[in-house]
């Protein structure tokens, strides 16, 4: 077997039976030692798979926040706007107006107005999905690299889940849970009830803005502004999973940036791996 190596090596054909293949090989020459030893192989160690896969996320985290900022202002101007064709609806039922009060170029004014916050609104939410998805899958792999246990749920699905229909109610949470419960671990081994808090507020909400948003759809003037009073209160309970979602999206990645400036190289828990599994096969999605 010795004698077989040496010849693999040294790109000499190995002897082999009568009628068998014989394979050749391209003599290579091997760097000697300076103690005229035999020569030796060296591999170079691997890369850990932390520092590979880590990021600082600050400026994504500064994206997020930003978006949502405005997108919080756009939902106090919406519910101000929603409040204003309450107050014009009421005063339709009433024939409150004077006769010399132009109805149609208030009514018009007011739509104009809607328009504009209802599509700034729009456009700031695709930003919104946009930012936060990256910003989800990239805290999904940081806390893939902080961590030497088996990831339950892949970056990939950690953002993919969002897209599927009755499974989006609760995988993403689940998600959003495993990122937290990495960042944070050892110092906190459960995610904080604010997360609960924040999923529950952003699933409510948003179904009953949708119902809301159905109840448009309709001619009766008295319905339309009870209408409009609950989608300027609809408007305004948005903003707090808005500011929790901040809040989150801040906290994680402060986290993952103090657990990886306290161990550069290797995870926190890589303790808790059997002495012989190989290095970043726990960490494998």
């Amino acid at each position: 077997m010795r004698r077989e190596v040496q010849e693999l090596l040294w790109g000499e054909a190995a002897e082999r039976p009568a009628g068998s293949m014989r394979l050749r090989f391209k003599r290579k020459s091997l760097p000697t030692p300076v103690d005229g030893t035999s020569p030796i192989l060296h591999v170079a160690a691997p890369k850990p798979v932390g520092a590979a896969l880590f990021r600082d996320l600050t400026v994504l985290k500064n994206i997020v926040v930003g978006v949502l900022v405005a997108w919080g202002l756009t939902q106090l101007a919406n519910a101000w706007s929603l409040w204003s064709n309450y107050l014009f609806y009421k005063r339709l039922v009433a024939n409150d107006f004077a006769a010399d009060e132009d109805i149609m170029a208030i009514a018009t004014s007011m739509d104009n107005i809607s328009s504009i916050v209802l599509w700034t609104s729009i456009g700031l939410f695709v930003l919104i999905v946009v930012s936060f998805c990256v910003w989800t899958y990239q805290a999904a792999r940081n806390a893939k690299a902080l961590s030497a246990l088996p990831q339950r749920m892949s970056p990939g699905w950690t953002v993919g889940w969002y897209f599927v229909p009755f499974a989006n109610f609760w995988k993403p949470f689940q998600g959003m849970r495993e990122i937290w419960w990495r960042s944070a671990w050892p110092q906190k081994k459960r995610a904080p009830l604010i997360l609960n808090i924040w999923w529950i507020l952003w699933i409510t909400i948003g179904i009953l803005d949708k119902a809301v948003g159905r109840s448009f759809n309709t001619d009766n003037l008295e319905i339309l502004a009870i209408t409009s009073a609950v989608g300027a209160v609809m408007s305004l309970l948005w903003l707090l999973p808005t500011l929790l979602l901040i809040w989150i999206v801040i906290r994680v990645t402060q986290m993952q940036i103090a657990r990886r400036a306290a161990n550069p190289e290797t995870p926190a828990d890589s303790w808790m791996l059997p002495a012989d599994a190989p290095s970043g096969t726990a960490s494998a999605v």
